[in-house]
């Protein structure tokens, strides 16, 4: 089975990180087994995007 490969560039912005995980686990949700998401956060200073990344 093939799988994907998601990369989201992400600094001090939470709101649209957020905003992007929930868009694609809404709208590709029969495929979130298949789907890999690399967060790649360039030394982010806001605590909600830390976080974020941790779970």
């Amino acid at each position: 089975m093939k799988k994907l490969a998601i990369a989201i560039c992400t600094y001090n912005r939470p709101e649209y990180l957020k905003s992007c995980l929930l868009s694609i686990a809404e709208n590709h949700n029969s495929l979130i087994n298949q789907i890999c998401i690399y967060v790649i956060d360039n030394a982010c200073d806001a605590t909600e995007t830390n976080r974020m990344n941790m779970n």
